[in-house]
């Protein structure tokens, strides 16, 4: 990478697509920010090469060239798994995030291993202080339903509605974890959720007493998972149907 002549930014310091006007630009990483920037691009850029190990399904547009993963940087040439290359003047690094917490201290008994968070009940309660609440650190989810049930569910225990003590919340993290590793995630996984959406939120609302979220929109996420290419505008009928329009 220090070899590269051209300027390359991560995709959490990406704001303008102007600024990618006329260049040849790399994005690596097929994920929801890859696709999503580059089908941008597409628009302003001379040439959008979108590298990611495998095949994308999403509709990203005819001008985003899908390439192989990146062997090596050399100049302004990228090197591919395919002995392909294509010269580049911009890169942009879709490759995911790592959770930092610069601004605890150790106080808050809050340690980063592998990705993983220890330790956080449900993905949520700091487990050495319960009054400590981290929301929406979960991955691969419908963003905005499920921080919403995990606000309501942590307001429950700060309010004393729920109480759960240490010990079973540490227990559970783990049985989790445990759980996990016999599915074959990898640890860096351990906050993922994907198509366990619904058990997830139900099992917040549940454990809090509080009401769950429509089933319509843990209905509507999986059918987009299981779509991915499926690029179609859908109606919410009632709590539990949604249609295509």
């Amino acid at each position: 990478m220090e070899t590269f002549t051209g300027r390359s930014v991560h995709s959490h310091s990406y704001r303008r697509p102007d600024d990618y006007k006329g260049k040849r630009v790399l994005v690596v990483g097929a994920g929801p920010s890859g696709v999503d920037i580059s089908r941008i691009l597409s628009d302003v850029a001379e040439r959008v090469f979108l590298s990611l190990d495998g095949v994308s399904f999403a509709k990203i547009g005819a001008s985003v060239v899908q390439k192989p993963l990146v062997v090596k940087l050399e100049g302004d040439r990228a090197l591919f798994s395919d002995e392909s290359q294509e010269t580049i003047d911009d890169i942009i690094y879709c490759t995911g995030y790592q959770y930092s917490y610069p601004f605890l201290t150790e106080r808050c008994g809050i340690t980063v291993e592998n990705n993983w968070v220890k330790y956080l009940y449900k993905h949520v309660v700091n487990v050495a202080h319960p009054t400590m609440g981290f929301i929406g650190v979960t991955f691969k989810v419908c963003p905005f339903p499920v921080v919403g049930v995990q606000v309501r569910f942590f307001l429950t225990l700060l309010g004393g509605r729920v109480k759960i003590d240490k010990e079973a919340m540490l227990d559970e993290v783990l049985k989790d974890m445990r759980r996990r590793k016999e599915m074959g995630w990898p640890e860096h996984h351990a906050h993922k959720i994907g198509l366990e959406q619904r058990a997830y939120v139900n099992d917040l609302a549940d454990t809090g007493k509080i009401y769950r979220l429509k089933p319509v929109v843990c209905s509507l996420y999986e059918h987009l998972v299981e779509h991915r290419n499926d690029r179609k505008r859908f109606r919410i009928l009632n709590d539990e149907e949604f249609e295509e329009f």
